[in-house]
């Protein structure tokens, strides 16, 4: 039996796949902080660590007799990250798979879909530049000697994710918003994305596992879904019964100085682009991955699993107040095409919303009580940081003393 260590394991994507590699027979382990226990797959292991710890003795300590035929990092998001869980696990792996990110290639205006071939270096968003860069580490450090595969999904969506161009963590916010009948931002409307389901996913990433064909590849994972934002909002809404309302916003809307609260990089180096891919070579690797999974025809699992349990509704009053500043500078005191106006978008219409809901919402919603907010956690995180140097120093002498 194959053994897999999986770095993560509990994400959206990265549990599908631990689940399906159990299911494929592989014998399972993950490396995680051990925080959402619900998503652990009762005949996977766990090494419950931090990954991202600068001590990593400890760490070194539980996998010291290890070994594995598979390491599959869902983990590193830059050159050093990965840099420390190679040098850590070295000597340790048969195969190294890296997610990365489809986002990686550079912006092309013609001849889509992104082929793996192309150009890599997305220098539009942080996050796209800095996976690009792993990639050619990994690529450098592993060469020949040891079997690696880069795997590159795009947005994938599952049973925790709604997908949509601007979106918190807290996914249940974009249901939240349509409900209560509050617009939705949209950027480039009319450009396209590919949405991937989870579950799709991970035939595909398990069906590389231990394949000779895909040592040295770099891969696209995704789906044959193609929409616009606009059809992934009509969508969505369409499955709560809600008509959904779109206030288009242009560049000069994302990069006002003024806007904080998210990062506009992430739109324009991004989901303001049209993001098509061949899945070509994924479909010629893994004959069972088939790429046809419709979000028409799976989203309503994810709502279902939100209005299951009150419990995961939770909503995120600090995006969606900075987001409701960002289409109120938008469109100002106009009416936009869809006859509403910036001043009606603030209210909610459910009844349970707590008196410290109202209050974090405001203090986010409008610039001057934001700023005043900012500059308070500025001074907190520079005083903690002053009683944490003041307590090690008075510790370092309270020990020379009895030296």
């Amino acid at each position: 039996m194959n053994s897999v260590l999986i770095i993560g394991g509990t994400g959206i994507i990265s549990s599908e796949v631990c689940n399906k590699a159990v299911d494929s027979g592989f014998d399972v382990t993950i490396l995680n902080r051990g925080k959402r226990r619900e998503f652990i797959n009762s005949k996977a292991k766990i090494i419950v660590a931090d990954i991202f710890s600068k001590n990593t003795e400890n760490l070194s300590h539980m996998i010291h007799d290890k070994e594995y035929d598979i390491i599959v990092d869902f983990l590193s998001y830059d050159v050093n990250q990965l840099k420390n869980k190679l040098a850590l696990f070295k000597g340790k792996f048969k195969q190294y798979i890296y997610i990365s990110s489809a986002t990686v290639y550079k912006e092309k205006c013609d001849s889509l879909p992104y082929v793996e071939s192309d150009k890599i270096g997305n220098d539009l968003w942080d996050y796209a530049d800095k996976k690009a860069k792993a990639e050619k580490y990994l690529v450098a450090a592993l060469g020949n000697e040891v079997p690696w595969t880069i795997i590159r999904p795009y947005i994938t969506y599952g049973l925790t994710r709604i997908p949509y161009q601007f979106s918190p963590n807290e996914y249940y916010t974009i249901i939240h918003r349509i409900i209560n009948n509050k617009p939705l931002p949209i950027f480039e409307n009319n450009n396209k994305c590919t949405l991937t389901n989870s579950k799709d996913f991970a035939v595909g990433a398990v069906g590389l596992f231990n394949n000779k064909f895909a040592f040295g590849e770099a891969v696209n994972i995704t789906s044959d879904c193609v929409l616009t934002w606009k059809d992934v909002a009509l969508i969505i809404g369409r499955n709560l019964g809600k008509e959904v309302s779109l206030i288009s916003l242009d560049k000069k809307d994302l990069n006002n100085n003024k806007l904080l609260g998210f990062d506009p990089a992430e739109i324009i180096g991004d989901k303001g682009r049209n993001m098509v891919f061949s899945n070509f070579k994924i479909k010629k690797l893994v004959p069972d991955f088939s790429g046809h999974v419709m979000f028409s025809d799976s989203i309503n699992e994810t709502i279902s699993y939100y209005n299951s349990d009150s419990a995961r509704k939770k909503v995120n009053y600090v995006w969606d107040a900075r987001i409701d500043h960002l289409i109120s500078k938008s469109i100002r005191n106009r009416i936009d095409d869809n006859g509403i106006h910036r001043s009606y978008f603030l209210q909610y219409s459910d009844k349970n919303r707590s008196f410290l809901r109202i209050i974090k919402y405001y203090l986010n919603r409008y610039d001057g009580l934001f700023f005043f907010l900012m500059t308070i956690r500025k001074m907190l995180k520079f005083m903690k940081k002053v009683v944490s140097r003041t307590q090690n120093l008075i510790s370092h002498n309270s020990g020379h003393k009895y030296q």
